[in-house]
């Protein structure tokens, strides 16, 4: 797996939003009434329409039939600082090398012939979840049994599609009115307790997507590499210079060669109680006694990673962990263990 490190950042902040959309357009196809549904399959002349109004990228010609006064009125009405307003006018010019429809319709498969209803929606108000609708273009957020735990998700959540709906409205794109639901835990919508799951339910939009079960993944966690991690909070400038951070400690300039040969792992920065040593079989890597293994409890310095030939991806709650989107950059082999539960972009095929 890998990201072309010599396109500008903001690019994939355009792929990301790109993943957005395709999610929304699938999701919006749902029947407004309560009690109808909307098969897919009937649809797909109304998803090929959706793919060439919303997703495809702006062509030279599109770019030059921009009134400036609208976006002068984006940029002037939501992005205050000078840093962002600078980068708005590169992410509307950004393109994405990958197609990502076939990924979006693996994480939609599930409702292909069924179609979900509001009511399969509503259910989800049992859990701790948080509803997001964009109405009119315009994002609203309310919560059931929320708490504190998981705000900074919803937060980088929240920008990433606000994002995508000032890229729409630039081009003169209307978003029909949609309406989603997310967790912000580390689970799925199949790892909870039963009383928390129901026949035929609605997607679930959360971080990760297990086998064929009721989620959406959705990368509401990129505020760990590439914004705020304390608060959530993203920006364009923040987005852009931590991914050049990352690049650059990433990154060792020894050849192959003088590469340490051995397989490294660390447990990372949870390590105060020892609890992500013991999570999922990462146990094993600590009792396995191997010159060609090294293994840390303690944290070690992610600039140091890429001075070793082989990395060991571990999962640890609920079958993922985040270390992979850090992983990704290293000029290294990764060796990742095998998990049922994945983020999205883990299924899309190299070119």
């Amino acid at each position: 797996m890998y990201f072309d490190n010599d396109k500008t950042p903001l690019r994939i902040a355009g792929a990301v939003g790109l993943v957005i959309v395709v999610y929304i357009s699938a999701n919006m196809l749902r029947e407004r009434h309560e009690e109808a549904t909307l098969p897919l399959t009937s649809q797909s002349s109304l998803l090929t329409k959706n793919k060439e109004t919303l997703f495809n990228t702006p062509t030279t010609q599109q770019m030059e039939r921009l009134e400036s006064e609208v976006l002068d009125r984006i940029t002037n009405e939501y992005f205050s600082k000078k840093e962002d307003k600078d980068r708005w006018p590169l992410l509307l010019n950004s393109s994405c090398q990958h197609s990502w429809d076939d990924v979006a319709m693996e994480q939609l498969k599930n409702w292909k012939h069924t179609g979900f209803t509001q009511e399969s929606l509503d259910k989800y108000c049992v859990r701790k979840s948080v509803k997001i609708s964009v109405v009119g273009g315009v994002i609203r957020v309310g919560h059931f049994k929320f708490t504190m735990s998981g705000a900074q998700r919803i937060v980088c959540m929240v920008w990433l599609i606000q994002m995508t709906l000032l890229r729409a409205k630039a081009f003169g794109r209307t978003i029909p009115d949609v309406e989603l639901v997310a967790q912000t835990n580390d689970g799925s919508q199949s790892t909870v307790a039963d009383k928390w799951l129901w026949d035929n339910p609605g997607p679930l939009f959360a971080n990760i997507k297990c086998g064929n079960d009721a989620s959406v993944s959705f990368p509401m966690g990129f505020h760990d590499e590439f914004g705020a991690r304390a608060s959530g909070a993203m920006s364009l400038r923040m987005y852009e210079e931590n991914w050049e951070n990352l690049l650059l400690s990433a990154k060792t300039h020894k050849p192959w060669s003088e590469k340490v040969g051995k397989c490294f792992f660390s447990a990372g920065k949870q390590t105060g109680k020892k609890a992500a040593a013991k999570r999922g079989f990462r146990h094993v890597l600590f009792e396995t006694k191997d010159e060609l293994l090294d293994v840390r409890l303690e944290e070690y310095p992610l600039s140091k990673y890429a001075e070793f030939k082989y990395l060991v991806y571990a999962h640890g709650r609920c079958g993922w962990s985040r270390r992979i989107r850090e992983l990704a950059f290293m000029d290294t082999t990764i060796l990742l263990e095998a998990s049922n539960c994945t983020e999205y972009y883990l299924s899309i095929e190299s070119e």
